[in-house]
């Protein structure tokens, strides 16, 4: 199977078990903002955040050196040896984490605190036998896996929240039922304990995959600075109601990243095994430049549709978080160049690169946010992170150069920033009738920009469609 075709392919396994589990924030948006308070949404959402932080934190980010380690395993005894030790490894840094948020929530009580534990627990050991269950090239699992996790969230969310009013509660035992249940499923359909072994824990082995990974946790951390800290900003500045506002306005970019998540399954596995080849550089831009394409034109259908939609399916309370949703778009979109380029890193196993790069966005957005907020409020948020996102694109397309070279559509591209400035502008003024205008622009413009990937996306299909058709 060629390289494109496969890629292709991971990208289809992968939105079906992660389209529903991606999309599934925006999917309650409605009921949260019905059943939520401005101010219950801003502390949930304080709590999903500081919740990635520490599973980065415990895992110190092995789950990724052990996927990373699974790729490049051939032998039945490596991938045991890979697996026993990346599980004890967790389990011990779970049970420390255990001990001491045990201490700090008796020294400080807060709402819901074993329901936080729990959940951080659930969520650190889904994403390892996610993980392995990739790494082992299980991907059909994988997307069931994301499939089951959306089904049990969506319907355990309905019932807490509608008929036993358990709010916050709720939601967060509706995610350790789902964590579970898909651990479940996986050991039941790959069988990952058989994997565990006593005999093969090897503190040569931890150190490798801690000395791969340890890199990226410092990476991880300011990841989070520069994405998920502006919630941490927003409540000591402006509280929680304000974060319950920009918690709505980060459901509808959720949207988009969405779509770089999927995509960047697939594209992670294929830059990783296509490093070594002689086109490498070509094929990267190739990839690049379809990927740029479709992100600036999802980008411009969604801002004249967002309006509409708010309109539909938002609680009239949460009415003002529309205006601030433009920015994270556009962000978003730069947030997924980077990550795109960021894969040099971990296919060249020098990952300091991510850590410095990371580190200087994570700088520029805190500092514009101080700078900014007692002036334009929550819009400055934002709009921090969307320039920092676009300074972050910009070094790593520098630093990376060592790793491969991507040629960029440079007029492609202005085309694109150009467009996707005057639509934001003409967001700001709401006018019905104009935004249609817009969606119509948007769809022609997503046509004519794509007709190449949507010529060979037809072209394969009818290939598909013969084949079945000549073997019956």
């Amino acid at each position: 199977m060629g390289r494109e075709r496969r890629l292709f392919k991971n990208f289809l396994i992968y939105m079906v078990g992660n389209f529903a589990s991606k999309v599934l924030g925006f999917i309650l948006l409605p009921v949260y903002t019905i059943y939520l308070s401005q101010s219950e949404l801003g502390y949930y959402d304080l709590i999903i955040t500081t919740i990635q932080i520490v599973i980065s934190i415990v895992t110190l980010q092995s789950i990724d050196g052990l996927y990373r380690n699974l790729l490049d395993a051939r032998d039945e005894s490596i991938i045991r040896q890979n697996i026993t030790n990346a599980f004890f490894l967790i389990t011990r840094n779970v049970l420390l984490f255990v001990m001491v948020s045990t201490g700090f929530f008796v020294l400080k009580p807060i709402p819901h605190a074993w329901l936080i534990i729990l959940v951080s627990i659930s969520q650190i050991y889904w994403n390892l036998w996610q993980q392995t269950v990739r790494g082992l090239k299980r991907n059909y699992d994988f997307a069931m896996g994301g499939l089951i996790f959306t089904v049990i969230m969506l319907v355990g969310n309905l019932l807490l929240l509608k008929f036993f009013h358990m709010k916050v509660a709720g939601v967060l035992i509706s995610s350790i039922a789902s964590a579970v249940i898909v651990i479940l499923y996986l050991e039941i359909r790959v069988g990952i304990f058989r994997y565990i072994r006593l005999n093969d824990l090897d503190k040569k082995l931890q150190k490798s995959i801690i000395t791969y990974s340890m890199p990226l946790l410092p990476t991880a951390i300011n990841w989070w600075l520069l994405s998920f800290a502006n919630r941490y900003v927003i409540n000591l500045t402006m509280g929680s109601e304000a974060n319950g506002l920009f918690a709505v306005a980060s459901r509808f970019a959720a949207i988009l990243v969405m779509v770089n998540n999927i995509f960047y399954l697939a594209w992670q596995e294929s830059a990783i095994t296509e490093y070594n080849a002689d086109d490498r550089n070509r094929f990267y831009s190739q990839m690049f430049d379809a990927y740029m394409r479709v992100q600036f034109c999802v980008i411009l259908l969604l801002l004249p549709i967002t309006p509409f939609a708010f309109n539909l399916i938002i609680d009239a309370k949460f009415s003002e978080a529309w205006q601030y949703i433009p920015f994270l778009y556009i962000g978003t979109v730069f947030s997924a160049f980077s990550v795109f380029y960021g894969t040099g890193y971990l296919s060249s196993r020098e990952t300091m690169g991510a850590f410095t790069t990371t580190l200087i966005g994570s700088i520029i957005n805190l500092v514009l946010m101080f700078l900014l907020i007692p002036i334009w409020g929550l819009q400055a948020v934002g709009f921090s992170s969307m320039v920092s996102l676009i300074v972050l694109w910009l070094i790593r397309i520098v630093q990376t150069r060592k790793y491969f070279h991507i040629r960029i559509n440079v007029g492609v591209l202005l085309s694109f920033i150009l467009c996707v400035t005057v639509y934001t502008l003409v967001f700001f003024l709401n006018i019905p009738y104009v935004n249609v205008g817009l969606l119509v622009f948007a769809m022609i413009v997503t046509f004519f920009m794509n007709r190449r990937f949507i010529q060979k996306v037809i072209i394969n299909l009818q290939q598909k469609i013969n084949f079945k058709s000549g073997s019956e």
